[in-house]
């Protein structure tokens, strides 16, 4: 719900001309959803959509801009591969900055394989959704041409849950934090966390 206020949001932005704030929007978006229903504040799944997307508002660009210093992304194809690789890695990190105390707090868990994944994962799904509109747009031409392209799209999710299977098998893929020494490294790390910000 949130992310489809934003959506439309940004598509009367467009249709009127006007800029698009993602910031605002996503305020707007969480306002909308409060008055409809004051208690969708206590909603875990609410609580982290707001914190990735807010995480990602705040931190992606400078920790983007940061990654292309160190790889010296210029022009050039192998340049731009490792943008892509760049980009997949901040936009991972700064969602995870604000997601991770609340994953620690109502689940006990830390995921530490989290880039990882989305590194193998994230551009699979982009196209794994491109792909669910195009075979919905050709089922009302051709039910017959969408089945096909079906079975190649759930190739690609296969791949996306595999991958997750088999990630979510490495040793320390994830940590709990009834160890106090989690804890403790949770803490140092939004310490180093808040001296990068500064």
């Amino acid at each position: 719900v949130r992310s489809c206020i934003m959506v439309w949001l940004m598509l009367l932005a467009m249709v009127f001309d006007r800029s698009y704030d993602p910031p605002t929007a996503l305020g707007f978006a969480v306002l909308v959803m409060l008055l409809v229903n004051p208690m969708a504040v206590t909603s875990v799944s609410l609580q982290l959509s707001v914190a990735c997307v807010a995480g990602i508002f705040l931190f992606n660009g400078r920790i983007n801009s940061w990654l292309k210093i160190k790889f010296r992304v210029k022009k050039g194809i192998a340049s731009r591969l490792r943008g892509v690789f760049c980009s997949s890695i901040s936009v991972t990190l700064s969602a995870m900055t604000l997601v991770t105390p609340l994953s620690a707090f109502y689940f006990g868990t830390v995921s530490l394989i989290g880039v990882m994944a989305n590194i193998l994962t994230l551009w699979m799904v982009n196209l794994i959704f491109n792909g669910l509109i195009i075979v919905c747009v050709v089922y009302l031409l051709s039910p017959a041409i969408s089945i096909m392209l079906a079975w190649v799209l759930s190739w690609l999710i296969r791949y996306v849950l595999v991958t997750a299977k088999l990630l979510a098998k490495f040793p320390l893929a994830a940590v709990y934090t009834r160890s106090i020494y989690i804890v403790f490294w949770l803490i140092f790390v939004y310490v180093l966390l808040a001296v990068f910000a500064a």
